[in-house]
């Protein structure tokens, strides 16, 4: 017998008396008592309907299936002799074919004991004590309710608990026959003359029967009555397809000979082809098979005699009842799957037929087309939706034969349009439960369950699984998971539901300030079309137990003198505390000190801190980052120090330190100097003048100001302000720096009304609008007392050269000039100080204009030296174009005064109008002197108001040419032929020349003048022409003309030598040979050659008496042979060489050729004679000298011989040379091996 222990439980409680001490009472120690309480032990047995789990989740009716039990004790003691019953409960068929209700039990085969807060699971067994209880197959429903309950001998504490129940779904044989019709198979027209009439009859199963076949009752009903005329076997349930046809040919023959074998029953009755009469078929006639409707199960059909004259057309209809709609789902998205049946009930044959389906009011269509060759068939579309969630139900149309391509005898009933049920599941989401704290690296634990609350979700519906997706706003990750649809349970109202659970992993080290955290789950099957998708998601904010420690900074500043001053270095240590010593803080901390820009950041310490305080780091503040401030221009007002940890924590709001800082300064002028206009008092101000003060302003704070306005005021005695002498600014100055303020003042009596010899106060006024904080406001000023005197300026006259006229001052300048533009062009200046004791110090020349002045000038002076000064600039690098041109001329003295002087030059072009015109040389190699002439035709005008003296020239004239002619540089008007030509201009006047100039000459002994003629390859004739004139005895540019041209050249294209019979082109010494000149001029050109005359020079390069020669040798040849082909003429001499010529170099065997043209112009046909020269050197053939030499190779491992061959003398060309070995000794041993 098994023993029971008793356990007694004490609970200590700890009463308390006011306990937040509210009433003030004589003695606060007696409030509190301790004792203990016995708590009484029980047992708490419980059961879920979630703990119910049988498998296959989804069984079919005849299958197998085991059931567990998860059994769990909530109560405080052991539970024993604890048992577990599951009660089957279903309905099936009974034989009379009624839906009845039956039960089955099941039990935990012996007792176990379970212990407080377990759990176990139980299976559970039939009393035969097989665990698998078999579905019967005649269920009549497609649910089975199972209840469990827990049982243990002792009393339970909550038996409300002990009991669960949970709906198991079955796939049942639940199915349905249905007769479609009855129709002619064949058209009575044609087959009632030949003595028959065959019927089609269409039998369709939806779902599943138990039995494999049926009955097929056939009748006739005429107005004696109704009589059986056959019955058939026929098999209609199929395991593979929820859904088939039987397709049953009946023949009413006069004899079986007139049908074929394909007819199932043929009904040999001829008086029924000639009366009136109705055929009615029906189906399972005796109910032998239980189905969800037994009113469909007949058909009937109207025959007459009449048949055989009727017209036979189809008649093509589609039912409401055989119409379905199922939501499903698709790759490419959620669809809508729509089914039906489409009968042909004429009498005529239809091969095929069209059928549209609609959805008209959430869109979307599909069209299919079907075989009718049998009667009847089905047909499923499927239409995509447009998104995942719709309504339960859904208008659906559907048309047979929507074109209208088939005539039938009934057009009426080819449409059904009908508000069909749709099988949709509704997936919702629900977290029930999120466990754990929160706290560095602990897991939360978040249980959920979908539940379905649609329509049953069958696992065979491919679409895949259900996901269930997780965010949470700690970690800011997306988990999920996914749930297998046939692995469900059932809830108390026969729902599906799917249990599942995630974890958040918290992090360690998290910057976030967490005190709650928020779920969101979200569940769906991809692409399923659902009824509401709103209740998919689901989420919960918790607040769980916080198991994380606090972590504060405590800093400690050191500094020199007790306060931090701009500058001065100081340490800082950092300490840690934890406040909250019940979690232990342990990770990396990092320091970030920030004081203004300075911003450190120091690298991650790894510390622990449960209680007190604990040491991170110390460090110095240095002059680099006080540097660092200054760059910036800020002014810190605090430092902080913060500890920054990615560890959890209760708050890092409190992870900072902030220290108060006050860094001021304190701007006090302390000196002043000044310079240039107190004439060397320390009392005394001369006006006008300029003066330069140099104020010392010191900041005597602890931190820098910056951007410090400092004004100078005149003052009266009585403290009026007279005037101001300007303002400064102080950019930046330093804590304990001085800083030199300088204000230069230009005075007058125009902008500063001061008397002379009056005693005035000039303040300096530092931070005058208070912009700047700083300790001390009130010594920002300094005052200057002094004794006003009055001073006298330079005096300063200047003037251009050249003047071309002078216009009249304008107002406020000093003189308007007009000037040429010129190189030659300056100004003369004259400065004078009249004052005694005063001198000058600088004198300069500016141009004022709108873009800007520019200083042209500028000189100094060394103190006490110069009192006058004259001196004259160029102002040629400056004007180069005419234009107006204001000049200042600036002189200053030494107490400051300065004077000026305005000048206006108005730079202008010399004002000569010139017109001219060229007449270029006939020919330059013309023998005729005037046809190498060049006249230039000038008309000069002056449209000046003042006479002009004006001259013009050729300016590039060869040098040589003017040697041969001098006279072309005679101005004379006499002289016919010159370069040049002057004239006297009156006021308005004009005048006119004409400049003859020879452009060449020749001279039989040195050739043509100038030399370029004979070099120039792009026969180009320089030729420049220029006019000037003389202002203020300058000789000014006028204009200068580009009169170059290309000129017409006749040469000599050289000497030529015969090819002699050898085919060489050498002179042989000591023989005759005939050299070719050849003259010729450009196709298409002016001129063309008309004869040649030609002369031969030789000298030759030869050995006379063993001494080398070369000297003149004779004359050759003149018109011995003229040839004229295209414009050429070719004249040939014969030239003999002295018979001890040699070849030379280059220089050597020189032959000289002169000729004389004879050329026409073709536009005057005029005839000209044109001289030219040219040179050739003549080659003479050598004997070819060659030197041989050879000698023995003897190194191993080769052996023979060497050869060298040097040329000694020859002609200039490349040699071919060939060895050749005629003969060799063969060696005993040959070596291969080189």
């Amino acid at each position: 017998m098994d023993k029971i222990h008793t356990v007694l439980f004490f609970l200590l409680l700890d009463p308390r008396l006011n306990p937040e001490n509210m009433v003030e009472e004589a003695s606060e120690e007696n409030n509190v008592a301790e004792c203990l309480v016995p708590v009484s032990p029980s047992v708490d047995l419980e059961v879920l309907p979630e703990d119910i789990i049988w498998s296959p989740p989804i069984p079919k009716a005849g299958e197998g299936v085991g059931f567990r039990v998860f059994v769990r004790n909530n109560g405080n003691v052991r539970a024993h002799d604890v048992t577990v019953t599951l009660t089957l409960t279903y309905n099936y068929v009974d034989d009379s074919g009624q839906c009845v209700e039956e039960s089955v039990v099941l039990t935990s085969t012996q007792s176990f004991d379970l212990d407080s807060g377990m759990s176990r699971a139980v299976p559970v067994y039939l009393e035969s004590g097989k665990w698998i209880w078999t579905i019967p197959a005649e269920l009549c429903s497609d649910k089975v309710q199972v209840v469990a309950e827990v049982f243990s001998i002792e009393v339970d504490v909550n038996p409300g608990n002990n009991v669960a129940s949970k709906m198991m779904s079955v796939v049942s044989y639940e199915g349905n026959l249905r007769l479609i019709g009855v129709t002619p198979a064949e058209c009575p027209r044609d087959t009632i003359p030949l003595g028959y009439v065959l019927f089609r009859i269409t039998v369709f199963r939806s779902g599943w029967v138990e039995s494999r076949q049926t009955t097929l009752r056939i009748e006739s009903v005429r107005k004696g009555g109704t009589s059986t005329l056959t019955e058939l076997r026929i098999s209609l349930a199929s395991e593979e397809v929820d859904q088939e046809y039987a397709v049953i040919l009946i023949a009413i023959a006069e004899s079986p000979s007139l049908v074929g074998n394909h007819v199932q029953a043929v009904i040999i009755n001829s008086q029924l082809l000639s009366e009136t009469w109705t055929l009615v078929a029906t189906v399972d006639p005796d109910n032998e098979i239980y189905e969800t409707d037994e009113e469909d199960n007949s058909a009937a059909y109207r025959y007459s005699p009449e048949l055989a004259s009727a017209d036979c057309l189809p008649d093509l209809t589609v039912y409401k009842s055989n119409i379905r709609v199922v939501a499903t789902c698709s790759k490419t998205g959620p669809v809508l799957e729509v089914g039906g049946i489409v009968s042909n009930i004429g009498s005529g044959e239809v091969n095929s037929v069209s059928i549209l389906v609609e959805l008209p009011e959430i869109g979307g269509s599909s069209t299919v087309s079907v075989d009718l060759f049998g009667g009847s068939a089905t047909f499923t579309v499927q239409i995509p939706l447009m998104k995942a969630e719709m309504e339960s139900r859904v208008n659906v149309r559907v048309v047979v034969d929507p074109s209208n391509e088939i005539k039938e005898s009934n057009e009426e009933n080819n449409i059904v349009e009908s508000l069909m049920d749709v099988s949709l599941a509704d997936l919702a989401a629900e977290i029930t439960n999120i466990y754990g704290k929160i706290g560095p690296g602990r897991v939360l634990l978040v249980d959920f369950k979908v539940t379905n609350l649609g329509n049953i979700l069958e696992p065979e519906i491919g679409c895949g699984e259900i996901v269930v997706k997780m965010f949470d706003n700690v970690t800011e990750v997306w988990r999920q998971t996914t749930l297998e649809v046939e692995y469900y349970t059932w809830d108390s109202e026969g729902r599906q539901v799917w249990y599942g659970s995630l974890e958040i992993p918290l992090p360690i080290y998290s910057s976030k300030y967490i005190r709650c955290i928020k779920v969101e789950i979200e569940a769906g099957i991809f692409n399923l079309p659902e009824l509401d998708l709103s209740n998919n998601r689901d989420w919960e904010t918790v607040c769980p137990e916080l198991a994380m420690p606090d972590l504060i900074p405590a800093v400690y500043i050191s500094t020199l003198n007790g306060e931090i001053v701009e500058g001065e270095s100081f340490d800082v240590s950092v300490y840690a505390v934890n406040l909250n010593p019940n979690y232990e803080f342990s990770g990396g901390v990092k320091v970030k000190f920030t004081m203004g820009p300075v911003v450190l950041e120091f690298p991650e310490t790894e510390i622990t801190v449960s209680y007190g305080e604990t040491f991170v780091l110390s460090f110095t503040f240095s002059e680099d980052y006080w540097n660092t401030i200054e760059v910036s221009g800020e002014r810190p007002t605090e430092i902080v120090v913060e500890l920054e940890t990615d560890v959890m924590e209760l708050s890092k709001e409190n992870n900072i330190y902030v220290y108060n800082l006050e860094l001021l300064p304190d701007l006090k002028p302390i000196s002043l100097e000044v310079c240039g206009c107190t004439g060397g008092y320390d009392d005394v101000l001369y006006i006008p003048g300029k003066c330069v003060f140099y104020l010392e302003v010191r900041n005597e704070g602890s931190f820098r100001a910056k951007n410090v306005d400092v004004e100078a005021w005149v003052v009266s005695q009585e403290g009026v302000d007279i005037c101001s002498f300007g303002a400064n600014s102080i950019e930046e100055i330093e804590a304990g720096e001085s800083i030199i303020v300088s204000f230069e003042v230009e005075t007058s009596l125009d902008n500063c009304p001061l008397e002379s010899i009056t005693s005035y106060v000039l303040e300096f006024r530092v931070d005058p609008e208070n912009e700047v904080e700083e300790f001390n406001e009130d010594n920002n000023v300094y005052s200057w007392s002094f004794l006003c005197l009055y001073n006298l300026k330079p005096i300063v006259t200047a003037s251009p050269s050249p003047i071309l006229g002078i216009n009249q001052p304008g107002e406020g300048l000093s003189g308007e000039f007009i000037v040429p533009v010129f190189e030659g062009l300056s100004l003369d200046i004259d400065v004078i100080d009249p004052d005694m004791g005063d001198y000058l110090v600088r004198v300069e020349v500016w141009l004022r204009g709108q873009g800007g002045d520019e200083l042209w000038y500028q000189t100094w002076f060394e103190e006490g030296e110069t009192r006058t000064f004259t001196t004259s600039i160029s102002l040629a690098d400056h004007i180069q174009s005419p234009g107006t041109y204001r000049l200042e001329v600036v002189a200053e003295d030494s107490r400051g005064a300065t004077s000026s002087l305005q000048i206006i030059l108005q730079a202008i072009n010399i004002p000569v109008e010139v017109e001219y015109s060229v007449e270029y040389p006939l020919d330059l190699y013309s023998e005729t002197f005037q046809h190498r002439v060049c006249k230039i035709y000038v008309a000069l005008t002056n449209t000046w108001s003042e006479s002009l003296h004006v001259r013009y020239s050729v300016v590039n004239l060869d040098e040589k040419l003017i040697q041969e002619m001098p006279w072309l540089t005679d101005p004379s008007p006499y002289n016919q032929y010159r370069a040049v030509g002057e004239v006297e201009l009156s006021p308005e006047g004009q005048s006119t020349d004409t400049l003859w100039i020879p452009l060449s000459y020749f001279d039989p002994v040195t050739g043509w003048s100038p030399s370029f003629l004979a070099s120039s390859t792009d026969n180009l004739y320089p030729l420049v022409f220029v006019v000037e004139a003389e202002v203020d005895g300058y000789w000014v540019k006028i204009a200068e003309y580009d009169l170059s041209f290309t000129y017409q050249t006749y040469r000599l294209v050289g000497c030529a030598i015969m090819q002699d019979e050898n085919g060489d082109f050498f002179v042989t010494p000591g023989e005759g040979h005939t050299l070719d000149v050849e003259a010729s001029t450009r196709r298409g050109e002016r001129f063309l050659l008309e004869g040649i005359e030609n002369a031969i020079e030789v000298y030759p390069f030869y050995t006379s008496g063993g001494e080398d020669l070369q000297v003149f040798w004779g004359t050759f040849g003149s018109n011995l042979r003229a040839e004229y082909t295209d414009n050429h003429y070719l004249v040939g001499s014969s030239v003999i060489f002295p018979a001890d010529t040699r070849y030379g170099d280059y220089s050597g065997n020189v032959v000289l050729v002169y000729a004389i043209l004879e050329v026409i112009d073709t536009e005057t046909l005029a005839s000209h004679t044109v001289i030219t020269c040219n040179s050739l050197t003549i080659p003479i053939k050598q004997e070819l000298i060659l030197e041989f030499s050879y000698g023995e190779y003897e190194e191993l491992p080769c052996q023979g011989y060497w050869i060298s061959i040097n040329y000694i003398a020859g002609p200039e060309e490349t040699l071919s040379i060939y060895a050749t070995c005629l003969e060799i000794a063969q060696l005993e041993t040959l070596n291969w091996n080189p």
